[in-house]
């Protein structure tokens, strides 16, 4: 065995024992070792994906702090910014904004604003993180 390989020591329920056990009888896996490493990677996989998503939401939520929300709905609007539940388009007039510690800055507010657009059809209230996701997927020919 390699001298770069880490060994860990964690306790596990009897239960879980039983059931990786019993799942590794059916051959789906050789060994407890690579069925753990396989879960492990898969998730670490999966955690890594919702990290960079949530890192580009960001980054494209800091391009919009510091403007006023006239300017930052005219900008979504530009770029065909639809509602998330039911696909209307929203109108400049669609935004709105609360006080909110995780919010962003914006022009003329002294705290952190979550910042939305509420459709005039369907009356969900889409998030600017929420619409900012649906573009970069839709760059990303999703």
């Amino acid at each position: 065995m390699s001298k770069q390989v880490k060994r860990w020591n964690i306790p596990v329920p009897p239960h879980l024992d039983r059931q990786l056990k019993e799942f590794i009888k059916k051959n789906a896996y050789k060994t407890q070792s690579e069925f753990i490493r396989t879960a492990v990677r898969d998730r670490l996989k999966e955690e890594f994906e919702r990290l960079e998503k949530e890192t580009k939401s960001h980054e494209l939520q800091v391009t919009f702090e510091n403007m006023n929300l006239a300017k930052i709905a005219k900008t979504l609007v530009s770029k065909g910014a639809k509602c998330i539940m039911c696909g209307t388009l929203f109108s400049e007039r669609d935004i709105e904004s609360y006080d909110h510690g995780s919010g962003i800055s914006v022009k003329d507010y002294d705290k952190p604003q979550w910042v939305y657009m509420t459709c005039r059809k369907c009356h969900y209230q889409s998030a600017l993180w929420k619409i900012l996701n649906k573009f970069q997927r839709r760059a990303k020919g999703e």
